[in-house]
């Protein structure tokens, strides 16, 4: 057995034999290893809260699509696929906005749910990497489709331009056409109708500051307009977008005066069957009323040969809790109240007519 042990050693760990499995070594050990890399490299893995950015596009003229949700047009995806190319995959979707077609034939004003990873799963970048789009949130798109119309405003100064001028000034032509997205302008007019105001366009006269400096007559032929609530959306535009302006510059600073009350109008809706009903019952006049303009001007309030008002509108949407009204005031050309002032508003209730004592 010891002869038999020694001759097995002397063929099996011979100078030939050791060479031979040295050389097989050389080049198994480095397929073993890249054996292991690939498999490593085509594991099937999972990746999750990868960002996509949406923009939505609509062949139809006349109309744009938004999106509700999500916010912003961005969702949150989980990927599956190839470790390898998982990474590459979430590069391109997170650095790419992906424009989705809407369908032409989804009726206007109404949401809509479209679902999403199947278009992006079609994205031949995504199809050739192996990867797909398993999930997300959400799930589907919400969008709304968006009319465009048009809409006639009237063209005005801003009111901290107003304080410099003398008189009332003229742009030609007087209204300009605006038009955008529907929802985004009724949005808008709400906002000023809160305001006790009315959605206009207003001059932009901050180019011509210098010359406005200068007091006197001006003229300037392409003044731009702008929105008098600041719509933030591409689609709006105006035409004429340009307006020319004939300004009179006041050459007297401003006087400023405090009115020790200034009396109070009802403004009634037409045709409200109600108003024949109920009555309004509200203070009669506001005190302590500050007011600015010419000296000229001023003295016609002060000597009582201009009477102020302050008007508000009564409403009957809901008579048994009416909410505080805006005051609009009356005043001379060119005068205006202090911005405490304008914002000023009247409470007031109603009572049956004819209740009033005889």
């Amino acid at each position: 057995m010891a002869w038999a042990a020694r001759a097995w050693a002397r063929s099996t760990f011979s100078r030939e034999s050791f060479i031979s499995s040295l050389k097989s070594l050389l080049w198994v050990a480095p397929l073993t290893v890249l054996i292991w890399v690939y498999a490593e490299r085509e594991q099937v893995v999972t990746l999750k809260g990868v960002a996509v950015s949406l923009e939505m596009r609509s062949n139809e003229a006349g109309r744009v699509v938004r999106v509700l949700s999500p916010t912003g047009g961005t969702l949150s995806v989980e990927l599956e696929g190839p470790q390898a190319e998982l990474e590459q995959a979430k590069d391109y979707l997170e650095s790419t906005k992906f424009p989705v077609q809407v369908d032409q034939n989804l009726s206007p004003g109404e949401e809509h749910s479209i679902p999403i990873f199947p278009q992006l799963n079609r994205l031949p970048r995504i199809k050739a990497k192996g990867v797909t789009i398993t999930g997300g949130v959400p799930a589907d798109v919400t969008v709304v489709i968006d009319p465009i119309k048009e809409w006639e405003l009237e063209v005005r100064a801003r009111p901290d331009d107003k304080k410099t001028l003398s008189g009332p000034p003229v742009f030609s032509p007087p209204k300009v056409r605006l038009t955008g997205p529907q929802s985004v302008v009724e949005r808008a007019m709400a906002q000023a109708a809160s305001q006790g105001q009315s959605l206009v366009a207003y001059a932009n006269l901050d180019p011509f500051k210098q010359q406005l400096a200068a007091p006197g007559k001006h003229v300037f032929s392409s003044v731009a307009v702008v929105p008098s609530i600041r719509m933030d959306d591409p689609n709006i535009t105006f035409s004429p977008a340009t307006v020319s302006a004939d300004l009179d510059v006041t050459d007297k600073a401003e006087k400023t005066v405090t009115l020790s009350y200034v009396r109070v109008l009802a403004a009634y809706p037409p045709d409200v069957q109600k108003a024949d009903q109920l009555k309004p019952v509200y203070e009669s006049t506001i005190p302590n009323v500050t007011v600015s303009g010419s000296d000229q001007q001023i003295e016609l309030l002060q000597d009582q040969k201009f009477i102020p008002a302050a008007i508000f509108e009564v409403r009957y949407d809901d008579v048994e809790n009416p909410a505080p009204a805006p005051l609009m005031f009356q005043l001379p050309p060119g005068v205006h109240v202090s911005e405490q002032d304008a914002q000023r508003k009247i409470t007031y209730t109603f009572k049956p007519r004819g209740s009033e004592p005889q």
